[in-house]
């Protein structure tokens, strides 16, 4: 056997090596992006605070037909893009595809610039009519693309920053939590491991050995929290009712 043949072996041998570690690599890759969990969408200091009652009558369209913000029953989901935004994209996308499938929410897009580039620009997303954003600028920002979930009250249930459907899925998730606890807010807390995702636990309850039996004597535990991460829909967390004995 020649050297040549020797070194072809080698490199062959070689290759298929390489070969094999590029595809595990690639395996890898996929298994982390499925298990990463959705980030929230992004916070901002400007524009509306949380809780706040705004009043918001209806408003003109670039169409100039009267258009309502608001309406009983309707959570409100008010997106501001613009035209010369490139980040916007992603989100009026996800706003065209969330609009068919959430019957409880009212979209309203408000676009900056004048008439014919905002009509432009909706038709686009295969938006009919828009407004404009000048006619919202109590809940509005400098930042682009900016969403407020508001109740059919005028309260302002979420803000944010969305750049993907997981994020305007979230968003809606967090506004819908805070509209259904109402005056009960107070019961729940936010744990603070989980600040960028909308799982909210109960308050911790001790639970002590006469409640259960299987726990040692000595002080009182918390229940373990452990969190499931989903890519198709909001997080979601699963509580444990007691810790395993040590």
């Amino acid at each position: 056997m020649t050297a040549l043949t020797i070194s072809n072996l080698v490199l062959w041998v070689l290759q298929i090596a390489t070969i094999v570690v590029v595809a595990g690599l690639a395996r890898q890759v996929g298994v982390l992006h499925l298990r990463v969990k959705p980030l929230s969408a992004g916070q901002i200091e400007d524009g509306p605070p949380i809780g706040a009652r705004l009043e918001l009558p209806p408003v003109v369209s670039l169409r100039g037909e009267q258009m309502p913000v608001v309406m009983p029953g309707y959570l409100s989901l008010v997106t501001f893009a613009s035209p010369g935004c490139s980040a916007c994209g992603p989100t009026m996308e996800a706003v065209k595809r969330l609009r068919p499938v959430e019957r409880g929410v009212r979209f309203v897009v408000a676009v900056d610039g004048d008439q014919t580039q905002g009509l432009r620009y909706a038709s686009s997303y295969g938006l009919t009519d828009v407004i404009g954003s000048d006619s919202l600028r109590t809940m509005s920002c400098a930042s682009r693309p900016f969403t407020v979930v508001v109740s059919d009250e005028g309260t302002v249930l979420a803000t944010g920053v969305p750049n993907t459907l997981e994020q305007l899925e979230m968003l809606l998730a967090n506004a819908r939590h805070g509209y259904a606890s109402g005056d009960d807010s107070d019961e729940t807390v936010q744990h603070p491991s989980f600040h960028d995702a909308d799982a909210v636990i109960p308050p911790c309850r001790m639970i002590s050995s006469q409640e259960n039996p299987s726990l040692t004597a000595g002080p009182a535990r918390c229940p373990r929290v452990w969190p499931l991460v989903s890519r198709a829909g909001p997080f979601s967390a699963k509580l444990d009712a007691t810790l395993p004995q040590r």
